[in-house]
């Protein structure tokens, strides 16, 4: 199947929120690792679901920024992305938890509990707000990039478009493809400044929520 043939349904955010607390409640009452194996299996088909149609919608909006459909789409999963990342985390933090740790280790591996690990430190249910708006800001940023269309003799060309002219052999023509991109950015230096201002003060604000002093301190921690 080609990727425009693959079908498309919204994830619907509740729908996905009864999903999880049903798995997180058969977890709670597994009387075995077995059970609970049986159960994250369950798990892993869900979330490839839900993975799969919010990929599907990313990428197809990324293709053309233009399709008011998956434009709706992907400001849809700005908004509800870090609502379904809370219920990833409490699913997680039953799982690693759990009193049959033992088993699940040898059934899943090792690494997979460090890196559960690991994301308790870089996310809070606190964090939702500002995750949304940096997801919107990302997004807004993505859309800034992709209204380029540089005339280049007589064609309309987006900034991947221009990726030959840039790399070419010939000297001159390097030049000017540098000369028509950098013009493009320079007509955008305002936008660019405010998008970039407001992501550092939210992520720096996220990193705040979670006890450290920067985002970087953030990112070295996990």
């Amino acid at each position: 199947m080609k990727f425009h043939e693959m079908p498309y349904e919204r994830v619907q955010l509740p729908d996905v929120t009864h999903a999880y607390e049903e798995l997180i409640k058969e977890l709670q009452e597994a009387k075995s690792g077995e059970e609970q194996f049986a159960v994250h299996q369950r798990y892993y088909e869900m979330r490839g679901h839900v993975t799969t149609q919010m990929t599907i919608a990313n990428i197809r909006h990324d293709i053309d920024m233009t399709d008011a459909f998956y434009e709706k789409e992907q400001e849809y999963y700005d908004e509800i992305g870090p609502e379904i990342q809370n219920l990833e985390q409490k699913y997680r933090k039953c799982l690693y938890e759990s009193p049959y740790r033992t088993y699940l280790e040898e059934k899943i591996g090792p690494v997979a509990f460090k890196n559960m690990e690991i994301s308790f430190r870089s996310f809070d249910e606190k964090l939702i707000p500002l995750m949304q708006e940096e997801n919107a800001l990302v997004t807004e940023y993505e859309k800034l990039l992709a209204s380029a269309k540089l005339d280049w003799e007589g064609k309309l060309l987006n900034l991947s478009m221009m990726t030959p002219y840039l790399n070419h052999e010939d000297r001159e023509i390097r030049k000017k493809a540098a000369a028509k991109v950098n013009a493009f950015y320079e007509g955008i230096a305002d936008q660019l400044d405010e998008l970039y201002d407001k992501l550092v003060k939210n992520r720096t604000a996220q990193a705040k929520k979670l006890g450290f002093e920067t985002y970087t301190d953030l990112a070295t921690a996990v």
